[in-house]
């Protein structure tokens, strides 16, 4: 297994340099409760087209595993097109 080195901004402006593993918890929450996983790009995308959770129906289970077993640099990614501005609006496709 390799261990993928992230560099944090300080609030003084400097790097430091870390692993995943050595995030406190709370920082590791942090960071993906702001980027999305798969899960929710997945929930995002069958929302839009109009296909509805039911109760019991393990959607939320899957989509939380989902979620779990997204690397963190893909969840950046995720985060930096959920950020993005979207070229067009609703009013325009009209």
């Amino acid at each position: 297994m390799t261990i993928r080195k992230l560099f944090i901004k300080q609030p003084d402006g400097t790097t430091k340099e870390t692993t995943w593993d050595e995030l406190s918890a709370a920082a590791q929450a942090k960071f993906l409760n702001k980027n999305p996983g798969l899960g929710d790009v997945v929930a995002g995308a069958a929302n839009a087209v109009g296909i509805k959770k039911k109760a019991g129906c393990g959607c939320q289970k899957r989509q939380d595993a989902m979620n779990r077993a997204t690397p963190p640099y893909i969840r950046r990614v995720l985060g930096w097109l959920k950020a993005a501005p979207l070229p067009f609006t609703a009013s325009k496709l009209a």
